[in-house]
């Protein structure tokens, strides 16, 4: 510990070991803790050195924060803001923002699998400020983004969704892979939008493939229960099963909708009396966590799987439960339990 006089609206960061050190009172004085390893005897009559540390006081000028999975930052001062992953040593891959633009915010696909993240302010060549942002192991970082439609209103085939405060919290069975959460409860502004009032069905997504002729660029498993490009009278308006992620957005452009966030979708179906839970749905939210990419599922299918309690659980959930999805390989995540509605925004 060494001592200091503490200046309100001043923070300290080790710029060694790039960490920020809160001060501690003792007898109504602050100091800073500095970990350091000592000169070893050994290393007399070497070159070899101790190690050192550099411990600065900042204004506070940079503002960060986890803003749903999505890292904020804004500065208060300064030109230019330089983003680092673990470590800040200049020949390692960063990123670079303008200063005074309002929030900036690096891609959550490039944060994924870093547990350090160290932002710097800069003016000319001056470091004026350092924050650092410590991820548990297994953070996910969202990826997806949300462009807002424009199309003329289904409404026929969709319900309005009116737009309201809502108290978002989710629920899973277990973290083994973190889930996104929010596991206690956030109040949510929603913005209205238009819902499909059912899953897209078998004979609307035919709709789609004679229209534009749309084929992925990896089969395995597209439309599996299909044959010969039709199936049965039977299950004409069942859900479309065995479709994947891109399989869904693809359908979703050519009728001038999008898929719906998890919040969208546990909204509409909180505050509605639609009916759900015959297939899995995917959402547009899409995260990477440094080892896997995955989609947030709602609802539940009627398929409830009884041999290991390893499997997903079946039967229609509450919808608060949050399920991934892992895009483990191309055409693995098509399977005979997951479906997709669409939402579309107003005019």
């Amino acid at each position: 510990l060494f001592e200091i006089d503490r200046k309100d609206g001043y923070h300290y960061v080790s710029l060694w070991h790039h960490e920020e050190i809160e001060p501690i009172e003792i007898d109504k004085r602050h100091y800073l803790p500095a970990t350091t390893d000592a000169f070893n005897p050994w290393f007399r009559n070497t070159r070899r050195e101790g190690n050192v540390d550099c411990i600065a006081a900042f204004p506070q000028l940079i503002t960060l924060y986890d803003d749903n999975h999505r890292l904020r930052i804004s500065a208060a001062a300064g030109d230019r803001i330089l983003v680092w992953l673990d470590e800040s040593d200049y020949g390692f891959d960063h990123r670079e923002f303008p200063a005074g633009e309002g929030m900036v915010m690096p891609e959550g696909a490039w944060l994924a699998g870093n547990e350090k993240v160290i932002v710097q302010l800069f003016e000319g060549d001056e470091l004026i400020d350092e924050r650092v942002y410590l991820a548990y192991n297994g953070k996910p970082w969202l990826i997806s983004e949300i462009t807002r439609t424009s199309s003329e209103i289904d409404k026929r085939g969709t319900v309005r969704v009116k737009g309201g405060s809502f108290s978002f919290v989710a629920e899973n069975n277990d973290q083994f892979i973190p889930y996104p959460g929010p596991a206690t409860p956030v109040d949510t502004m929603v913005h209205e939008f238009h819902i499909d009032r059912h899953p897209v069905t078998n004979e609307q997504y035919k709709a789609f493939l004679e229209a534009t002729g749309y084929r992925p660029d990896t089969p395995d498993n597209f439309l599996k229960h299909w044959s010969n490009g039709g199936f049965p009278d039977s299950i004409a308006r069942d859900p479309v099963v065995y479709i994947d992620h891109r399989d869904a957005q693809a359908y979703a452009e050519w009728a001038g909708k999008r898929l719906p966030t998890e919040l969208e979708w546990q909204y509409a179906m909180s505050t509605s009396d639609l009916e759900y839970g015959r297939v899995w749905e995917m959402t547009s939210d899409r995260y990477d966590n440094g080892s896997h990419t995955f989609i947030i599922m709602k609802g539940g299918s009627d398929f409830k799987p009884e041999s290991s309690w390893w499997y997903i659980q079946g039967g229609k959930h509450p919808p608060e439960r949050q399920q991934m999805l892992l895009q483990v390989s191309p055409g693995f995540d098509r399977a005979s339990t997951v479906g997709f509605r669409c939402v579309q925004d107003p005019d």
